[in-house]
């Protein structure tokens, strides 16, 4: 879901161009077309991204206000987690 949200806050993205976004920045990690669709309506429907029609009827999902506020919340919620957990994971990697 923060992927999703955080890609498509600068632009209105179709569901394919999401997931081959996801294995460009996730080489070997796999997720299926189909959940990263189901995922984009659920939060369109949830108020999170909003739809624009593209080419072809193609709808295109881009992050709305109530998205942009549920990623700065998540973001002020973990992100300092996040950070002191890397370091603690590179400090072993390292050694």
């Amino acid at each position: 879901m923060l992927f999703l949200l955080h890609e498509t806050k600068s632009a209105a993205l179709t569901p394919t161009q999401i997931h081959e976004l996801f294995h460009e920045r996730f080489p070997g990690k796999t997720i299926g077309y189909d959940y990263i669709a189901r995922l984009a309506k659920k939060h369109a429907n949830l108020g999170h991204l909003s739809v624009h029609a593209g080419e072809a009827n193609e709808k295109r999902y881009q992050t709305s206000s109530a998205g942009l506020e549920l990623l700065k919340r998540y973001h002020d919620l973990y992100y300092g987690q996040l950070q002191e957990i890397s370091l603690v994971i590179e400090r072993f990697t390292m050694n």
